[in-house]
């Protein structure tokens, strides 16, 4: 014969099941301080965040008191719990009511419970799809440089643009989600076309849509860290080159009247000009398009314009001089520092020094 407490926790537990938790009957949970045993344990991951739900469940004859729901909620902050459920079919005192107000704790018979769980879950589904939207949305635009339109676009997954996937997350988040929440349906959401009748069937559609976008993220970021190693090295040759043309063309410069010094110092300089050319052929065409691209064509548009012109000029002016070499230093730091776009998808905020050079 089974125990009436027991077949109240297996009630529970099928009821959270059925929302779509992974469900441990009576479970220990670890905490910060203690290991709890807990009746029921519902969780779960929610557009990429884990929820955890802790559920007590008291078949009681009389009402419960105040000191099991300060129980509770001390075992709800040790463990880090989102919600906490007491359950009782014989009511709670005034004091264990009080004690819920304002606190992620729900008191609660079974039969409302049932009533409620499921627009409560659909309630907080929407406000952490909300905000897993907005995540997803500044990530696309750490991943890519979605302001370069210049020419084609990088492209990943099913042939999307950085584009294509930050209008879906756009219409998902600021479009189609407060619809939702208002619970107007049917809802049409254009970019990936399809029509959802229910507040259920949207949130399974937006979870879909917000996996596979993750996941063409996911590949681009593996993509971007196979072409650190070869990204790298052609950065810090394209910089070395840089560095010695411009030590070349300041010995030239320091070498006034001494016509062989002049000379060798030219035909260095000349040397490392050709290699520079070079060098950004290669890395025009591994960079793709962006801010690291941009970084590049800024170097080159310095040194034409600058100290290639300047090389040429036999009236060379020191002062020139010493306002155009660094005005190059900092742009080609700036390039040096975005090697690492390539391995985090952020570009790095560093001072633009001549230290932070290969």
């Amino acid at each position: 014969m089974s125990v009436p407490w027991r077949v109240y926790q297996e009630k529970v537990a099928d009821l959270f099941r059925a929302l779509g938790f992974a469900v441990h009957i009576e479970g220990d949970v670890v905490g910060a301080r203690a290991v709890h045993a807990v009746d029921v344990v519902a969780t779960r991951t929610m557009f990429g965040v884990a929820i955890l739900w802790i559920v007590e469940c008291k078949l009681w004859n009389t009402a419960i008191p105040k000191e099991k729901v300060l129980a509770l909620a001390q075992i709800a902050t040790d463990v880090g719990a989102d919600r906490a459920f007491l359950l009782s079919e014989s009511g709670f005192q005034a004091g264990a009511l009080r004690a819920a107000q304002k606190s992620n704790i729900t008191l609660t018979s079974f039969d409302e419970l049932v009533e409620h769980a499921r627009p409560d879950m659909e309630e907080q589904q929407l406000a952490q799809l909300g905000r897993s939207l907005h995540l997803l949305q500044r990530r696309i635009y750490d991943e890519f440089d979605v302001s370069d339109y210049s020419g084609e676009s990088e492209r990943v997954g099913r042939q999307e643009s950085p584009l294509d996937l930050l209008s879906i997350v756009f219409e998902l988040k600021t479009i189609a989600l407060p619809h939702a929440q208002a619970g107007e349906f049917p809802l049409i959401v254009g970019t990936i076309g399809s029509r959802y009748e229910s507040g259920a069937s949207f949130i399974e559609g937006a979870e879909q849509s917000f996996t596979r976008i993750s996941a063409c993220l996911d590949e681009l970021h593996s993509t971007r860290q196979s072409a650190l190693l070869l990204v790298q090295p052609k950065i810090c040759e394209f910089t070395a080159s840089v560095k010695s043309f411009l030590d070349a063309t300041e010995a030239a410069l320091d070498a006034g009247a001494d016509v062989e010094r002049l000379d060798a110092s030219l035909a260095q300089a000349l040397t490392h000009m050709k290699r520079i050319g070079k060098t950004a052929d290669d890395l025009r065409t591994s960079l793709g398009r962006g801010e690291p691209r941009r970084a590049l064509a800024a170097v080159m548009r310095l040194l034409i314009d600058g100290p290639y012109l300047f090389l040429a000029d036999p009236q060379k002016s020191r002062e020139q001089w010493i306002e155009m070499r660094p005005k190059v230093e900092v742009t080609l730091a700036r390039l040096s520092a975005l090697k690492s776009l390539y391995t985090t998808g952020l570009a790095p905020v560093v001072p633009y020094t001549v230290q932070s050079l290969c």
